[in-house]
């Protein structure tokens, strides 16, 4: 095991939660003992249900082609952070510089370098605290511009709700982590208008009335500008392929885009991205956007990873997520392979009602397995869909449910792996694995 695999096994293994809900002074008092290097760029801040990791995928792609926010003189190609969560392969992931994640040897320093602080100082931090302490530092140390940054969980009490952003994001409120942030979305809303600064503008795409009534009225005692989505860009698909899509805009940007990202829900990220973008600086050439939008890519998120033997993975762990890809396999049907086989894993504490319902009747055959990080045992998720499907088997070990579902795939049909961004990780590893044992 090397020295960074004994730190990320350490730092794992620090809390994920308090026994209460977390707060900003341990990651306040662990950044200044680290010499604030949150202060040290410009920022954009993004919450949200669902889509937060695609948006600040889109918007921090299009920063590396336009430039900072604001805008600066310096010569040099722009550097832009992006700080996500969670990773799909490695840890390094959550934490890049135009899209190149930290390398070990940076990981390992900084990781040091952290817990030298922490314990100078007499800190506890919890793994995300500790985490983001560490994305921070990183980008300081590599002298970025501005850093997209994802909220972990909520907003008000999350650890990055320490930055005081160019411009903060809400994607939209949907039911999830309900134990911590409230059991209706007007709760849910609330701990994610906990981002929104005085008079720093707020880019939203929810469309909920009521939930943008409460938005403004943040805004308004914020004194900080809302723009809604809806309100300013609309967008209409006018091509859908299996290895990109092409929209039209009409609004306050009005050309044609294309991105990797399938489904329409992408389509609505985009938009957010662009609006925040117009939002905050002064539109340069519309190519430089273009070329960002369209080099966008974040994984395990309607994923095509194999055409041969037709692999789709896709990361959908709460209600909406699993209406989402629903949505995209009823939109999609005349370009996709027959649904055939479903591989499926969910995490310990997730409400599995809607997946059942909307998922599992389109596949022929359903094999549960579970992934490395606090699964729901695959006997028990398997009982509750043999409740409503016939051919329903458990194999805990991913790589022998994937080995046993590839060879009962029918020729020419689809296979789907979905449930949680731990099994769509663990799966992909598997992948990889299985593809150099042939």
């Amino acid at each position: 095991m090397t020295q960074l695999d004994q730190q990320l096994a350490r730092l794992t293994g620090l809390r994920r939660f308090d026994t209460i809900k977390p707060g900003l002074e341990t990651t306040t008092r662990l950044l200044a003992a680290l010499g604030n290097p949150h202060q040290q760029f410009q920022s954009v801040h993004i919450a949200g249900t669902n889509g937060k990791g695609s948006t600040a995928t889109f918007l921090g792609s299009i920063l590396q082609q336009t430039g900072s926010l604001p805008p600066t003189s310096h010569s040099r190609q722009p550097k832009t952070g992006l700080y996500t969560s969670p990773y799909v392969h490695n840890f390094n992931e959550r934490m890049q510089v135009n899209s190149i994640p930290v390398t070990d040897l940076e990981l390992a320093e900084l990781i040091t370098q952290t817990q030298k602080a922490a314990a100078q100082h007499q800190l506890d931090p919890t793994f995300f605290e500790f985490a983001t302490a560490v994305a921070f530092l990183h980008f300081a140390n590599q002298d970025v511009d501005t850093a997209v940054v994802e909220v972990g969980m909520g907003g008000a009490l999350d650890a990055t709700n320490v930055i005081t952003p160019a411009i903060s994001i809400i994607t939209n409120i949907g039911l999830d982590h309900t134990e911590w942030l409230g059991t209706t979305n007007e709760k849910i809303a609330e701990q994610k208008a906990g981002i929104i600064k005085e008079g720093v503008p707020v880019v939203t795409a929810e469309t909920d009335p009521d939930i943008l009534e409460y938005f403004a009225k943040v805004c308004r005692q914020k004194n900080a500008a809302l723009y809604a989505v809806n309100d300013h860009l609309v967008a209409t698909v006018t091509k859908r392929l299996l290895t990109s899509q092409t929209f039209t805009t009409r609004g306050v940007i009005n050309d044609t885009f294309t991105i990797p990202l399938l489904g329409e829900h992408q389509v609505t990220n985009a938009l957010t991205a662009l609006l925040a973008w117009h939002v905050i600086s002064p539109l340069p050439s519309l190519g430089a956007v273009h070329d960002g939008l369209a080099k966008a890519f974040i994984p395990g998120r309607l994923e095509i990873v194999s055409k041969n033997t037709f692999i789709l993975v896709d990361g959908a762990h709460n209600d909406d997520g699993v209406k989402t890809l629903a949505r995209f396999l009823d939109d999609y049907q005349e370009l996709l392979p027959k649904p055939d086989t479903l591989v499926v894993g969910a995490k310990f504490d997730k409400d599995v009602t809607v997946l059942i319902k909307e998922i599992t009747p389109r596949f022929r055959s359903v094999i549960v397995t579970q992934a490395n990080f606090q699964p729901m045992p695959a006997e028990k998720l398997a009982a509750k869909i043999s409740n409503e499907h016939k051919n329903v088997r458990a194999i805990p070990q991913v790589e022998k449910a994937l080995t046993a579902a590839q060879q009962e795939l029918t020729p020419g049909s689809m296979l789907l792996i979905t449930g949680s961004l731990y099994l769509v990780g663990d799966v992909l590893k598997s992948l990889s694995r299985l593809k150099k044992k042939d």
